[in-house]
């Protein structure tokens, strides 16, 4: 049996989202046994959006600093909506094509990883963030 140091690992796969394959490599271990270990100390996995985070700002709106972050609050508020599922909660906002422009800086601003979908009845711009911590904030 190798040897491994329990904390260690699980400090680490809580330090931010990180995939199970990843930690099993950094520790050398297979992916069961670094499952079984966060199971058998009941720590909650990663989700897929989590995974999936990237370099998104999601705490982008903890603290309303600056000009830009006041703007976006309210254009956010007004254009925006949230939607929760079961699995996750989720911001969208959309703008017609001649504002499509603010959907870029929305996404740069955020760091948000996900693709804008232009809609092809009337050539506007969606982006969604789907980020459970985001959309709470």
């Amino acid at each position: 049996m190798k040897n491994y140091d329990a904390e260690r690992l699980i400090a680490r796969y809580q330090e931010k989202p990180i995939s199970i394959g990843k930690i099993a490599e950094e520790f050398n271990l297979c992916k069961v046994t670094v499952s079984k270990i966060l199971k058998a100390s009941n720590i909650k996995l990663w989700s897929r959006q989590y995974l999936n985070i990237g370099e998104l700002k999601f705490d982008y709106f903890k603290n309303i600093d600056t000009e830009i972050k006041a703007y976006l609050l309210g254009l956010f508020a007004a254009d925006g909506c949230i939607y929760s599922s079961a699995c996750s909660k989720l911001f969208i906002i959309q703008m017609k094509s001649e504002d499509a422009y603010m959907i870029d800086f929305i996404k740069n601003e955020l760091q948000a990883p996900r693709k804008t979908v232009t809609d092809k009845r009337d050539n506007s711009q969606t982006i969604t963030v789907v980020n459970d911590i985001f959309v709470e904030i």
